[in-house]
This record gives structure tokens, C-alpha cells and sequence, in this order.
């Protein structure tokens, strides 16, 4: 775990989209999901969720 990704969670949680999220952090939803990952991985809870939104 590093601050990098403590910032990405942050941002993401502060948005609640990682879309928005990635570009507050001038990224792309790819490049801030991984370390994501990574930080579930470690603390072995999942963060975020990824689900799609339903088709209306």
C-alpha cells in the first residue's frame, strides 16, 4: 500500500464514480482501477463497487 493509492481511494470515495474520480486525478478509469485492486487485495475488502448500473 502507498499514498498513491490511499489518494486514489479518497478521490474515489469523495466522487463515488471512479470516472469522475480518474479525471480529478488526470488518469483514466483503467490506470485508477488497478491500484485499487491492489489496495483490496491488501486490506482484503473489497472497496469499491464495480457493478454496472442496470439497463433501464
Amino acid at each position: 500500500m502507498n499514498i498513491e493509492q490511499l489518494r486514489d481511494f479518497l478521490c474515489v470515495a469523495e466522487t463515488l464514480n471512479l470516472t469522475m474520480a480518474a479525471d480529478q486525478r488526470n488518469t483514466t478509469q483503467s490506470n485508477l482501477s488497478k491500484p485499487l485492486s491492489g489496495l483490496e487485495e491488501y486490506l482484503g475488502r473489497t472497496l469499491v463497487d464495480r457493478r454496472s448500473r442496470p439497463l433501464p
